[in-house]
């Protein structure tokens, strides 16, 4: 956890205390490199793409496993599919 002390008092980075109800996200660019950062503290991702060559990384920690990276570095959530079933009448 990042934590710096001024005047007595602890101050915490803003990924540090990540909650999946409001997720930390940090996106740059900087000439054809796009670089982000996700953080819901279940799921902590680093995301960087270099838009000339195509080439990309990715740095997951934790369970990611309901979270997509679009190709912009932003995460999408998966969410299960509903199957319908219809209920049967009473007369069957």
């Amino acid at each position: 956890m990042a934590c710096v002390l001024v005047n007595g008092a602890a101050l915490y980075a803003s990924t540090a205390s990540a909650d999946w109800h409001s997720p930390y996200f940090n996106r740059e660019t900087h000439d054809s490199w796009t670089n982000a950062e996700y953080n819901d503290g279940v799921c902590h991702y680093r995301y960087s793409r270099d838009a000339d060559d195509g080439e990309t990384h990715v740095n997951r920690w934790g369970d990611c496993s309901h979270v997509a990276i679009a190709p912009d570095g932003s995460a999408v959530p998966i969410v299960a599919p509903v199957y319908a079933v219809p209920v049967p009448d009473d007369d069957d």
